[in-house]
C-alpha cells in the first residue's frame, strides 16, 4: 500500500510531517497547513470505489459541522483521482489513557478519570443528537486523548455505517475490539447510542481495574462472567462500580439509554459521598490533576481519524428509567477476583502520588504574542476549591454548589496588586468552557473539572461591563470607562481580533455619552446593547445596534421610559431576545424592532437581579435581595426555589454562593452565576 512520502506537500498545501498511525484502508499522518501555518492531522482513505467515496464525502460534510470541545474538528476534506480521499482534522496533543495505564503501570485514579468520562459522555450525547446520529462504535483507552489542559477528547471514529436512501446501510470494514465492543456489535442486533454507552463503561473499567474486561460475546454465551469493579479494585466506589455495571449491561435494554443519562449517573456517583454530609466546616473538595500552563503544550501527539454516521436511533433508545443491573447481568457481580497483595500496594503507591500531584497548582508563561491580549507573561490562577478551598461540592436545597473560583483576597502568585475577582463572565456554546475576566486575565474555566485550564494577560480592572460569544464563534468584551466605550473581539483562543469606539478603529461610540450594558446578539445579527442614564440632549433611553465587525451603529431605537442598571438584554433560543427589568419584576420578550411580543412577571419576588433562559425554555432569577434562585415557566408558573438556608441544616449557603448576583447563564446541566457584592466576584456553578 503506498504511502505519502515525508516532506511531500498534499494537495499543495499540507506537507507531510511523519506518519503517526495506519489502518486496513489508509493511515493518519502529522502535518503542517502551509496556508495557516499550523500543525493538523491527515486521515487518509485508499479505498477510493465509488460507494466508498460517495460515503466518505457524506460523513466528511457531516463532520464539518460538529463544533465541541472533547471532539477534534474536521477543517477540510477532499480527493484526489486515483489515489484517495482525504480529511483533515485538528491534532490532538496529549496522552491517550491507554498511555497513562502503561506509565501508571496498573489502574489510574477514579476521581480525575471520572471527570474526563463525564466530558466524554457530553461529547457522545452531542453526536447522538445530530440528524443523522453519529454513532463512534470504536471506544477504548486508546481512543481517548486528556490534552495537557486537563480535557478529554473522544478520537479515531473509525468503523463505518451509514443510512443511505430507503434504510439501506453501508457498512464498512466490521471491526471489532475484544473487550470494548459489545454483543450487538458481533451482529446479534443492530448497534445504536447505547453501544457507545456499553463501550465507554468497558473503557471506564479497564481504566480503573487495570485489566481489560471479557469479551460481550463470551458472556452473552456463558463461558465467563465480568467481575464487580469494586471487587477487582477496592478503591473503587460502589456508586462508580454500578455505573460501570449498569453500561455494560449484556441487554441493551438493561444500560443507560442515553449518554446523558449516563452522565447523570456518573455526576451522582462522584458527588454521592457527600451528599448526606451536613454543611460543616470539614466540607468535601474536588482535587482536580495538574494543570499545564499553556505555554507547555510538548506531549506525545495524538491523531484523530474519521467519524462515522450511523442508522437513526430507533424509538426503543429514547430516554427510558435506568434500572440496576438484573438477570444474567446481576450475576456478575457475585463472582469478582481479587487482586494479589503485592498489587495493592502497586495501587496504593500509585493512588497517593496522584493525589499529592493533584494538589500542586501548575503555574506557566504565556509566550508573547503582538495579537495576544497581552504582551506580558501571564500566570495561572487557582484551581477550584483551590479558588477557594473552604468550598467544595456542597449539596443544598436538592441541588449541589459545584465549585467557586474567584473572590477576594486570592492574588496571583508573585502578584499580590490584584485579588482574584471576576467582573464578567460567559458560557462558550457547545461546550463545557466558562469565560471570565478578571482584573489582570481572561480565564478560561474547565466547568466538568472546575479548573482553571487557560489564560492571557488582559489588564481590565473593573471596566469589563458584560461579554458574550457571537455566531462568528468569536468573543466579545464590552467595556465602559467614564464616556469611554469600546468593545474588543477574541479568538476562542484569546487572541485579540480587532477593538472599537472611543479607544478603537471607530469612534462611533464617542456620541454615546450614556452607560450602554448587556452585550447580545439579535436575531438580526448585530450587536444589540441598552444604552441607559441619557442627559438633556439625548434623554431617552434606546436600544443600540452594532456592525460586530466594524463597531459601526447601524441602527437606535429610542425607548418608551428608562431602564435602569439592573435592567438587562437576555439571549434567548432561537434568537429570541428578552428585557429584564429588575424592579418590575418582569421579563419581556422583544422583536428586530423592540416590540413587545409577550410580558412575564417573575414570581414569587419584588426584584430581579439577574434572569437566565435554560435550554428547555425555561427561566432562572436571582434575587439578592432573598439571596434565591427562582425558577419558573413562560407563563410565570413557579416550578422551584432554592435558598436562602438549607431546609435541614439551616445552614447559610457558603460565601460566595447568592450574594450579589449580576449574571445567570443556563444550560443544559448546570447553572452557571457570576456572583459579586463589593470586593467578592466569583463563577458559581450550580449542578442541578
Amino acid at each position: 500500500m503506498a504511502s505519502l512520502k515525508i516532506g511531500s506537500l498534499l494537495y499543495e498545501r499540507y506537507e507531510i510531517l511523519e506518519q503517526i498511525g495506519r489502518g486496513g484502508f489508509g493511515a493518519v499522518y502529522k502535518a503542517r497547513d502551509t496556508a495557516l501555518d499550523r500543525v493538523c492531522a491527515v486521515k487518509e482513505n485508499l479505498n477510493d470505489t465509488d460507494a466508498s467515496s460517495r460515503q466518505f464525502h457524506r460523513e466528511a460534510s457531516l463532520l464539518a459541522g460538529l463544533n465541541h470541545s472533547s471532539l477534534p474538528r474536521v477543517t477540510d476534506h477532499f480527493r484526489i483521482e486515483r489515489q484517495g480521499q482525504y480529511l483533515v482534522m485538528d491534532f490532538i496533543e496529549g496522552k491517550s489513557l491507554q498511555q497513562m495505564l502503561a506509565e501508571n503501570d496498573g489502574p489510574l485514579d477514579s476521581e480525575p478519570l471520572t471527570k474526563w468520562m463525564i466530558q466524554v459522555t457530553r461529547a457522545l450525547d452531542y453526536l447522538h443528537k445530530r440528524q443523522p446520529p453519529i454513532i463512534h462504535r470504536d471506544i477504548k483507552p486508546a481512543n481517548i486523548i486528556v490534552t495537557n489542559a486537563g480535557r478529554a477528547v473522544l478520537v479515531d471514529f473509525g468503523i463505518s455505517k451509514v443510512v443511505e436512501g430507503g434504510g439501506q446501510t453501508t457498512m464498512g470494514a466490521r471491526a471489532i475490539t475484544p473487550g470494548f465492543s459489545p454483543p450487538e456489535q458481533y451482529g446479534v442486533s443492530s448497534t445504536d447510542s447505547r453501544s457507545d454507552v456499553y463501550a465507554l463503561g468497558a473503557t471506564m473499567y479497564a481504566c480503573l481495574t487495570g485489566k481489560n474486561p471479557p469479551e460481550s460475546i463470551q458472556m452473552m454465551m456463558g463461558s465467563t462472567e465480568l467481575p464487580a469493579p469494586d471487587a477487582v479494585n477496592e478503591t473503587i466506589s460502589r456508586p462508580v462500580s454500578e455505573v460501570i455495571q449498569q453500561s455494560m449491561a449484556l441487554s441493551m435494554s438493561n444500560r443507560y439509554q442515553s449518554a446523558a443519562d449516563m452522565q447523570t449517573a456518573l455526576r451522582e456517583a462522584a458527588t454521592e459521598p457527600m451528599q448526606n454530609a451536613e454543611l460543616v466546616e470539614n466540607k468535601p473538595t474536588y482535587s482536580p490533576p495538574p494543570i499545564e500552563p499553556n505555554n507547555a503544550r510538548a506531549a506525545t501527539p495524538i491523531a484523530p481519524a474519521l467519524p462515522v454516521v450511523s442508522e437513526p436511533i430507533s424509538p426503543a433508545s429514547a430516554s427510558k428509567p435506568v434500572s440496576k443491573p438484573t438477570g444474567q447481568d446481576s450475576t456478575l457481580l457475585e463472582n469478582a477476583k481479587q487482586l494479589p497483595p503485592w498489587a495493592w500496594i502497586i495501587v496504593g503507591l500509585g493512588s497517593f502520588i496522584i493525589l499529592c500531584l493533584g494538589s500542586l497548582l501548575v503555574i506557566g508563561l504565556l509566550a508573547p504574542d503582538e495579537e495576544t491580549a497581552s504582551s506580558e507573561s501571564s500566570q495561572a490562577g487557582e484551581l477550584a476549591g483551590g479558588g477557594n478551598s473552604e468550598l467544595g461540592p456542597v449539596e443544598a436545597d436538592g441541588f449541589i454548589v459545584d465549585w467557586r473560583i474567584g473572590g477576594d483576597g486570592h492574588s496571583f502568585e508573585n502578584d499580590d496588586s490584584y485579588s482574584h475577582q471576576i467582573y464578567a463572565m460567559t458560557v462558550k456554546p457547545g461546550s463545557e468552557e466558562v469565560y471570565a475576566i478578571t482584573s489582570s486575565e481572561i480565564i478560561i474555566i474547565d466547568s466538568t473539572v472546575g479548573a482553571i485550564v487557560d489564560w492571557a494577560d488582559y489588564k481590565s480592572f473593573s471596566s469589563v461591563k458584560d461579554m458574550v460569544f457571537g455566531p462568528d464563534g468569536n468573543l466579545y468584551v464590552f467595556e465602559s470607562v467614564t464616556s469611554e466605550n469600546f468593545i474588543r473581539s477574541f479568538s476562542p483562543e484569546m487572541r485579540l481580533i480587532s477593538e472599537y469606539g472611543t479607544r478603537g478603529e471607530s469612534s462611533d461610540f464617542s456620541i454615546t455619552p450614556g452607560s450602554p450594558t448587556s452585550l447580545v446578539f439579535g436575531p438580526d445579527g448585530l450587536l444589540w446593547m441598552l444604552d441607559y442614564n441619557r442627559n438633556d440632549v439625548m434623554p431617552d433611553d434606546r436600544l443600540v445596534k452594532l456592525d460586530p465587525q466594524t463597531g459601526a451603529i447601524v441602527e437606535t431605537i429610542d425607548l418608551e421610559f428608562n431602564f435602569g442598571g439592573s435592567d438587562m438584554l437576555i439571549q434567548g433560543n432561537d434568537g429570541r431576545v428578552f428585557v429584564l427589568l429588575a424592579s418590575r419584576s418582569e421579563v419581556v420578550e422583544v422583536d428586530v424592532n423592540f416590540e413587545v411580543i409577550q410580558e412575564i412577571t417573575v414570581p414569587d419576588t419584588s426584584f430581579v437581579d439577574a434572569i437566565t433562559i435554560a435550554p428547555d425554555g425555561t427561566f432562572y432569577a436571582g434575587t439578592s435581595d432573598d439571596t434565591v434562585i427562582i425558577h419558573f415557566d413562560e407563563e410565570g408558573n413557579l416550578l422551584n426555589r432554592f435558598g436562602p438556608r438549607h431546609p435541614e441544616s439551616d445552614e447559610p449557603y457558603p460565601m460566595g454562593v447568592f450574594r450579589g448576583i449580576e449574571k445567570m447563564i443556563a444550560t443544559e446541566n448546570d447553572l452557571y452565576i457570576h456572583d459579586e457584592s463589593g470586593s467578592f466576584g466569583y463563577v458559581v456553578s450550580i449542578f442541578r
